[in-house]
């Protein structure tokens, strides 16, 4: 079985002994998270730029109207659209570990 990596950042819930525990009983394996690293945030540099980039110049009259618009916009994106997010994750980790933490775009 493959095991699944968990990628979060260096948050007090998410290192606390609880939650460790909690991973190694479920199999997963967190890969490190250098500490100050928003780059590896995939909805901050993947999902939410190419979302803002698609819908920048639509204007909404209501809260229902912007959750409609990204729903679509979400439903319309293949598979493949979210595994490259993904892929690209695991690229930017590398670089950002090679980095030593330091931004990865600069």
């Amino acid at each position: 079985m493959t095991p699944i990596i968990l990628q979060h950042d260096n948050a007090r819930p998410h290192t606390s002994c609880t939650t460790e525990e909690a991973l190694r009983n479920l199999k997963f394996q967190p890969i490190p998270h250098p500490p100050y690293s928003p780059d590896l945030a995939p909805c901050d540099f993947y999902f939410f730029p190419l979302l803002k980039r698609d819908l920048k110049g639509n204007h909404y009259t209501t809260d229902n109207e912007v959750k409609a618009a990204v729903e679509s916009w979400i439903r319309e994106k293949l598979e493949e659209f979210f595994s490259d997010g993904m892929k690209q994750l695991v690229t930017r980790w590398e670089k950002c570990v090679s980095l030593n933490g330091d931004y990865v775009e600069k």
